[in-house]
């Protein structure tokens, strides 16, 4: 389309310069015919006044008609000109139409993801077609995965904050390969929107700081930092029995039961 628009152009200026020539051509006929009515006159004067003779003004007429259809040739000349010019304009559009279809076919065959990131489950070879609503493979971010894990309704509810949502507490990752560990630092962004079908619990997701050796897919351990705790103690979980009751020193170093708050149990 470019060397077609190209070529076109030339044709354009090829054509103005024709049309300039062939006026200055029509001018110059003009200018001729002009001279051809003066001489015309100049013999019809001379033959009234009995000095001139028929046949001078015959050979006058003569000339005069030649250069007046030499006017008309000229005209016609510069209308062709002026046609050319027309006819190249309109294939100059038309290659230009040519090729912003062009383009928009080529942007047709591209498809540009808004990051950069790793191919998975590419599904298309050179030169097939692809239809519209298409899946042509899963585009991976490895700098910015997530990881998912379910806690219980209670987890859940420890992590929220006075106003009913979600903190956004510290958590470790942990990635136990043929007793190498790889391990980073993320946080809690966000927690799924309905349990699910034949799930319990809640579903959270965190974001991983330095996703450095992990992949999609990875079966991880996570430990999540819950608020710290206040006015607690931690206890051996033999110390607290059915009734959630301990036994403490009294007055006089003597064992008595106290009634106490479960907050947590961790282990053992």
């Amino acid at each position: 389309a470019q060397t077609a628009k190209q070529v076109i152009v030339q044709k354009v200026r090829e054509a103005e310069r024709a049309i300039v020539l062939a006026r200055d051509e029509l001018a110059a006929a003009e200018e001729q015919v002009v001279l051809r009515e003066q001489a015309l006159t100049r013999q019809n004067d001379l033959l009234a006044r009995n000095v001139g003779t028929a046949a001078a003004v015959e050979t006058a007429e003569l000339a005069l008609a030649s250069e007046r259809q030499a006017v008309l040739n000229r005209r016609q000349a510069v209308a062709t000109a002026e046609a050319r010019i027309d006819q190249a304009a309109t294939r100059l559009r038309r290659a230009q139409i040519a090729r912003d279809e062009s383009q928009r076919r080529l942007k047709d065959t591209e498809i540009r993801a808004e990051f950069a990131g790793t191919l998975s489950e590419v599904n298309v070879v050179a030169g097939r077609l692809v239809s519209a609503n298409e899946q042509l493979a899963q585009l991976v971010d490895p700098e910015r995965l997530e990881v998912a894990f379910r806690v219980s309704t209670q987890q859940y509810a420890r992590l929220l904050d006075d106003d009913g949502r979600l903190q956004k507490a510290p958590v470790e990752i942990a990635l136990d390969v043929f007793g190498t560990n790889s391990e980073t630092m993320g946080e809690v962004t966000r927690d799924g929107a309905s349990v699910g079908e034949g799930q319990t619990g809640r579903l959270i997701f965190a974001q991983l700081g330095e996703p450095r050796g992990f992949k999609p897919g990875d079966f991880v351990t996570v430990s999540i930092q819950e608020p710290p705790l206040r006015f607690a103690a931690r206890l051996p979980a033999t110390a607290l029995n059915a009734a959630n009751e301990v036994l403490a020193l009294g007055e006089e170093d003597r064992l008595e039961t106290v009634a106490v708050d479960l907050l947590r149990r961790q282990g053992n």
